[in-house]
C-alpha cells in the first residue's frame, strides 16, 4: 500500500489522532499520527489528508480515527468522515521513495 487518504468535513476545533495497525509477515505494527487543530483549520471545512505508512507490504490494515481536545480552547464537534481510500500496487519490483526519504544502498 502506498498511502491512504481521509476525506470528510471539519465541524469544529479538534486534534485528529490517526492509528494504523498493519498485519505483516513479520508481525503486527502500529504507526500513529497527530494532526493539530491549526493544521486542520488551514483547509476548513474540507478535510483531505494523506498518510504514507512506513510499512508498504502488509496482509491487512486497521485504521482508527479519534478526536482529541487537548489544547483546544472551545471543544465541540470534531469531524464528519466521508470516505477512506487506498492507493495500492501489486508489482513487487516497484518501490515508493517519498521526497522526504532517500533510498538505501542495501
Amino acid at each position: 500500500m502506498w498511502k491512504f487518504l481521509i476525506y470528510g468535513a471539519s465541524a469544529g476545533a479538534y486534534n485528529l489522532l490517526v492509528d494504523a495497525t498493519y498485519e505483516t509477515e513479520d508481525g503486527t505494527f502500529t504507526e500513529s499520527w497527530t494532526i493539530k487543530s491549526a493544521q486542520i483549520s488551514n483547509v476548513y471545512p474540507v478535510l483531505e489528508l494523506a498518510f504514507e505508512p512506513d510499512t508498504i507490504e502488509m496482509n491487512s490494515i486497521q485504521i482508527r480515527l479519534r478526536s482529541d481536545y487537548t489544547g483546544v480552547p472551545s471543544p465541540g464537534k470534531s469531524f464528519e468522515l466521508e470516505t477512506i481510500s487506498f492507493e495500492v500496487g501489486i508489482d513487487s519490483h516497484l518501490n515508493r521513495t517519498p521526497s522526504s526519504r532517500t533510498p538505501s544502498s542495501a
